[in-house]
């Protein structure tokens, strides 16, 4: 694991020497005058990670010129954030399904939710995730209403901070998110940081450097907002299918009720020395998909 740097500042070659001695080298360009300064460790690790990336945020506050080309540390806590994401964004789809499939199924008073929630929440699989922030957590109405009153506010008078803040205060705000059964109840920190976390995952996705404690940060908010999907979806699937359980159980016992009748006649012909089908298949010459009907399961 290794931090790189381009550098043609001798100044600040020699500074970085003396500050960091053996933990550093130095190798001249052929044919220029940069040289690209590395700390190199041979561990690949959390703990050595943690080091290198104290090292990367020591240079950059200082006052060196140098440029960055290789921090295996950001890639380290890359490589251990994206399993995180991937899982929000299977559960997230799973849990609007869900949540559609539930305010479709139980005879929703509110038919212009339910309506709005089967249009909406459609086809998630071809939305990426900044189209799926703006599904869930933006308010066309909120976006049209502000518009209008601060043109209003506009031609008016001059306007200071507070009539600004008083204005779009004033604007309800209903996310299709909010709509939906317990998400600000089970979700909270999804509910609160969900830019946030598009803003991480961004980070992560385009392999942005990132510090340690950046790292532990995001790591720290998608291990709470996953067990929240996680939660979700525990709490819809029994809302789910309350009133189908029934008919489930009662379709699965007729089932098996058809099912040991046409065994049990099956067995009763197979086992008739009376009956003749043709010269190659009579009473006794049992087909290869017979089984007695005490070996049926």
């Amino acid at each position: 694991m290794k931090l790189q740097y381009l550098c043609s500042d001798e100044n600040d070659i020699e500074k970085i020497r003396k500050k960091y001695q053996s933990d550093v080298a130095v190798t001249l360009l052929d044919g220029t005058l940069t040289s690209i300064v590395e700390f190199s460790k041979k561990e690949d690790d959390e703990d050595t990670a943690k080091e290198l990336s104290s090292i990367d945020t020591d240079i950059r506050n200082g006052d060196f010129c140098l440029q960055l080309i290789e921090n295996d540390a950001s890639a380290f806590f890359n490589k251990k954030l994206y399993p995180l994401f991937n899982t929000f964004e299977r559960d997230l789809r799973k849990v609007l399904y869900l949540a559609k499939a539930i305010i479709g199924d139980e005879g929703n008073d509110n038919q212009n939710l339910a309506k709005e929630v089967s249009h909406k929440i459609n086809k998630l699989e071809f939305l990426d995730f900044g189209k799926l922030y703006t599904l869930l957590f933006t308010s066309e109405n909120f976006y049209k209403c502000f518009s209008e009153d601060f043109e209003k506010l506009k031609s008016d008078s001059p306007y200071n901070k507070k009539q600004l803040e008083k204005l779009i205060s004033d604007i309800p705000e209903y996310t299709l998110w909010e709509k939906l059964l317990y998400t600000k109840e089970v979700a909270p920190n999804t509910t609160e940081q969900f830019f946030e976390i598009k803003e991480y995952r961004n980070d992560v996705m385009h392999a942005h450097n990132i510090d340690y404690d950046t790292y532990q940060k995001i790591k720290e908010l998608m291990t709470k907002v996953n067990g929240e999907l996680a939660n979700l979806n525990q709490k819809y699937n029994p809302t789910l299918t309350p009133e189908i359980l029934n008919d489930k159980q009662k379709f699965i016992q007729l089932n098996s009720t058809i099912a040991e009748t046409l065994v049990k006649l099956s067995n009763e012909f197979w086992n008739n020395p009376h009956f003749e089908i043709s010269n190659s298949c009579s009473a006794g010459d049992k087909p290869a998909y017979y089984q007695d009907f005490e070996n049926y399961n």
